[in-house]
């Protein structure tokens, strides 16, 4: 299994994966954020502070991202491992892209009556 691959299945699988022992090397992992650090990427940050990733054996980096940033594109173009996009990465599969939705995560905005 490639580098790539085993990446995916442990960020995927991170509730799955025993923790990783002191003496085993961590695996890096980037992942670019669609937008500049804040509180919609807040799962991400507390996982990090509680060591979630470390003791899954992941080293992770969340790389701020912006208006002018587009997170399939880093992560074709090796800047970033994994990518929190939009629905617009359908649109870049139907065009041949290689890439792979790992997740859905969906937002409920309650109406105000």
């Amino acid at each position: 299994m490639s580098l790539g691959r085993r990446k995916l299945v442990l960020l995927a699988c991170l509730t799955w994966v025993s923790p990783a022992s002191a003496d085993e090397a961590l695996t890096d992992v980037r992942i670019q954020l669609k937008w500049f650090h804040q509180f919609q990427f807040a799962g991400y940050y507390a996982a990090l502070e509680k060591g979630y990733f470390r003791e899954a054996g992941l080293d992770v980096t969340l790389i701020e991202g912006g208006p002018h940033i587009n997170p399939t594109n880093e992560v074709l173009t090796n800047n970033a491992d994994f990518g929190i996009g939009t629905s617009g990465l359908l649109v870049s599969r139907s065009k041949g892209k290689p890439v792979v939705a790992v997740a859905a995560v969906l937002q409920r905005i309650h109406p105000i009556f």
